[in-house]
């Protein structure tokens, strides 16, 4: 409790919203209901440790991508490290720990998340448009094309390359 106290002052203090909870069921409910931007995790925790809640977020849909950070006293041993990175940890601190630097981890991890969404959005709003353009391309070499074969030979060309580079 004295940690998370100290992470929620930290937190609060920079302009972060602070939903903190006291164990391990109560993060995993909390992190289903809220989507937060982020969430930190303290290996010992009551009910279920933080690997475990690092484990199950991992496996829902929904909190799957939640940059987590582990800050732990405790799983200090580099195959605790490890096991925390395998499980999908984006970032691992020790404590004691410094304030700052943890809050510029937290800011990296919430400001890479964000470009990774506008990628993916961007990246399906490129794919719809180039869905209208390979179905505008097949409408005109199909039914545009009658009789005009110097048109049609360079539409289906074109048509073609949409295709072959897999898009």
């Amino acid at each position: 409790p004295n940690t998370a106290n100290m992470l929620e002052t930290i937190f609060k203090r920079v302009g972060f919203q602070v939903a903190k909870v006291s164990n391990g069921n109560a993060a995993l409910a909390q992190a289903q209901a809220l989507l937060p931007d982020l969430i930190l995790l303290d290996y010992m925790m009551p009910g279920m440790n933080g690997f475990e809640v690092l484990s199950a977020l991992r496996a829902e849909d929904s909190t799957k991508r939640i940059p987590t950070i582990i800050v732990t006293a405790q799983a200090r041993q580099p195959e605790d490290l490890e096991r925390g990175l395998k499980l999908g940890a984006d970032d691992y601190l020790y404590k004691p720990f410094n304030p700052q630097e943890l809050i510029a981890r937290a800011q990296s991890k919430i400001k890479a998340r964000k470009l990774e969404e506008d990628l993916e959005r961007r990246t399906r709003e490129l794919q719809a448009q180039f869905e209208r353009v390979r179905e505008l391309l097949t409408f005109l070499t199909q039914d545009c094309c009658n009789g005009r074969p110097e048109i049609c030979g360079g539409l289906g060309d074109l048509a073609g390359r949409f295709e072959t580079q897999g898009c």
